[in-house]
């Protein structure tokens, strides 16, 4: 088992690696001093979404901001959790956002949530593919719900009113420690501009 799990994290790695050697373009990270600025209170976009869902379900924000927003926090959720060990997702953004980054080795600016705070984990990127590669696994299984990681995005300024960014999420693997895959029911989601 003990070596199964190893096994696992030597895979992630290299699915991460994988994700982003394969792109050598150097570009900027999004000023990383700034502030969300938007008309929503910012309590807003931190309120959970009603768990209306049946089965394990995974779901990203679908929140509303200005044109022209900094550091928007944009959130997997991860609700109905039987409890997992291992994952492995790709968020996949639109192109016009630009997310948070260290342009020198490609790790994501990220936080963790409750559902990832006792996982070994870790985010990169890979802006050809405009794609956020999230990696974690543990040694016990994890079965709260909530925030599984917040990523951080900025809006262009030059968006119209009613122009929406989708972000979508696509599953490597869900697993947990007994080694089975779970399926989760997976929801998409966007940024729209007010």
């Amino acid at each position: 088992m003990f070596r199964n799990r190893i096994t696992a994290l030597v895979l992630c790695g290299m699915l991460l690696f994988s994700l982003t050697a394969c792109n050598s373009k150097n570009s900027s990270q999004a000023g990383s001093d700034s502030a969300v600025t938007t008309t929503a209170p910012l309590s807003d976009l931190n309120a959970m979404p009603e768990n209306s869902y049946n089965g394990l379900t995974i779901l990203l924000d679908q929140i509303t901001v200005a044109a022209g927003s900094t550091h928007v926090p944009y959130r997997v959720i991860v609700y109905n959790n039987p409890g997992y060990s291992m994952a492995g997702l790709r968020l996949i953004y639109h192109e016009d956002l630009k997310p948070y980054f260290n342009p020198a080795d490609r790790t994501v600016e990220y936080q963790p949530g409750d559902v990832a705070n006792s996982l070994m984990h870790n985010s990169f990127i890979s802006e050809e593919k405009r794609m956020i590669a999230f990696a974690g696994f543990g040694v016990s299984d994890i079965s709260v719900d909530g925030v599984l990681f917040t990523c951080y995005f900025d809006v262009p300024e030059k968006a119209a009113s009613g122009d929406v960014y989708p972000i979508q999420i696509e599953i490597v693997d869900f697993k947990n420690l007994a080694d089975s895959q779970l399926n989760p029911n997976l929801i998409q989601g966007s940024i729209t501009i007010q």
